[in-house]
Order: structure tokens, then C-alpha cells, then sequence
């Protein structure tokens, strides 16, 4: 039986990422919280700088892309992965901006 390459190649790249990010997972909202409007999704994605709660307790602004968002939550990539943020706490940010 064969092996998926792309979902491994995948798996590997979420596994560098964590380890670049010292084995820390983003704090996601849960489903609840997303509301009754549907996320608008968004291609290329946006920069923007919003801020992140980790798995260990500490909290940080980092510059990174939103990919959808609704009135209530943004979905955006932080290393590791994904984070589903409150869309307080993102703000645009120009392509020159890091």
C-alpha cells in the first residue's frame, strides 16, 4: 500500500514550524465563538499584524497573512499552522511592513 507524499510532505512542514516556534501551538476560538455569518475567504490573503495567544500562555503581535474572516473571528496563518483570532485583535498592515 502506497503513501500519500503531499500529506507528508505536509506533516513535515507543520513539524519544522513547530520546532521553529519552540513546540508551540496557537490558541484557536473555538466553534461558538465564529457566530452565525459565514467566513469570507480571500485570495491571495491579506497582511496583517494580529495577535496570538500559544499553548504555553504568552501572547504576541506577528505580521502575518488573514485568509478569511466574518464580523466576529479571522483566520490566520501563524507558524505552525492556523489561528482563529477575534477581529479586534487584527489590524491591516502594507506588504512593506514586517
Amino acid at each position: 500500500m502506497g503513501t500519500n507524499k503531499r500529506y507528508g510532505d505536509r506533516l513535515t512542514e507543520l513539524s519544522l514550524e513547530r520546532q521553529a516556534n519552540g513546540g508551540r501551538r496557537p490558541l484557536v476560538l473555538p466553534k461558538e465563538a465564529h457566530g452565525p455569518d459565514r467566513m469570507l475567504m480571500q485570495k491571495p490573503g491579506i497582511p496583517v499584524w494580529a495577535w496570538v495567544t500559544w499553548d504555553d500562555g504568552t501572547t504576541e503581535r506577528i505580521a502575518t497573512i488573514a485568509q478569511s474572516w466574518n464580523d466576529r473571528v479571522v483566520d490566520v496563518r501563524v507558524p505552525g499552522g492556523w489561528a482563529i483570532v477575534w477581529r479586534s485583535a487584527v489590524t491591516h498592515r502594507s506588504h512593506a511592513e514586517n
